[in-house]
């Protein structure tokens, strides 16, 4: 993304059902750090807590998240399926602290 000069350059990133692998989370998170436009981008993303079979969801890509550091991680609605399964909509910000660095 870099190369195209697309880098930095988003408001807003939406993203649906794209943390399920547990391998393919790393990747987007990846794209996402380069996409997003500090420091007032944020994206949204909507997933299942858990995958069963494949192992991944918003569990882990939050822990991700954390240990990266980069990025906060907010939870902003959860939905309860009815079978055992929740989704959730997760909000990735800039933290507050660096905005003054971007000014």
């Amino acid at each position: 993304m870099a190369s195209e000069n697309l880098g930095g350059s988003y408001d807003m990133i939406l993203s649906a059902e794209t943390i399920y692998n547990l391998e393919s989370q790393q990747q987007l998170f990846d794209c996402i750090k380069q996409a997003i436009k500090p420091p007032t981008g944020v994206a949204y993303i909507a997933a299942k807590t858990y995958y069963f079979g494949v192992g991944g969801g918003t569990t882990s890509f939050k822990k991700m998240l954390k240990r990266d550091g980069m990025l906060e991680v907010h939870t902003v609605a959860t939905f309860d399926e009815g079978d055992g399964s929740k989704r959730e909509i997760l909000k990735l910000k800039f933290p507050d602290h660096i905005i003054p660095y971007f000014l």
